[in-house]
């Protein structure tokens, strides 16, 4: 019951009528921090760092048949919008659970932590410090939605990850269909 992938044509606009491609078929993951950069999931299974200035591919990662010295590793099939770029490193949700990326030395997958307790991962990661993310996620055991015309209803609730132990702590959780988060400014 993962959220299937859309996506459309990639475009920075410099001004009013003036933009260029980034990218065919893909949509944006992160921006990096100084927002020349955009870490983008483009066609079925790429990753592409993006210059904005003028669309050039600054480095990619294929999402298909990549191994470590230890063998395979177990990448996502999916990377999701809404991501967090701090540094080197970018935060997202994914089919596999929140994954980290590193684009220091080539993009790469940094480390992947398998989030089975909530049925839709953790959305919306946000690096806090250089170890700690916040998200929030559905809770596992939906309700059913009043007269069974819906999809059903998950409870919800904020999420802190620390990155270096590999564990999360989950918030009070909300009631279906009243959806808590927190609003942040990156411009300051």
């Amino acid at each position: 019951s993962f959220p299937t992938r859309r996506s459309a044509d990639l475009y920075a606009y410099t001004g009013p009528d003036e933009s260029h491609l980034l990218a065919p078929e893909a949509f944006v993951v992160a921006v990096s921090p100084d927002g020349s950069r955009v870490l983008a999931m483009v066609g079925m299974r790429t990753l592409e760092v993006i210059s904005v200035a003028d669309a050039s591919i600054v480095d990619s990662l294929s999402l298909d048949n990549v191994s470590t010295g230890s063998g395979p590793t177990r990448l996502p099939h999916v990377v999701l919008y809404n991501g967090s770029w701090r540094g080197d490193r970018i935060v997202a949700n994914s089919d596999r659970g929140l994954v980290v990326l590193n684009v220091r030395g080539g993009l790469h997958v940094e480390s992947v932590f398998a989030t089975p307790e909530f049925p839709h991962g953790i959305s919306e990661p946000a690096f806090v410090d250089d170890t700690h993310v916040e998200g929030w996620a559905d809770l596992a055991h939906p309700h059913a939605s009043p007269q069974n015309v819906d999809e059903p209803s998950y409870d919800n609730a904020l999420v802190s990850c620390d990155l270096a132990v590999g564990s999360c702590t989950v918030g009070a959780a909300n009631p279906a269909r009243e959806w808590a988060r927190w609003i942040t400014n990156p411009s300051r």
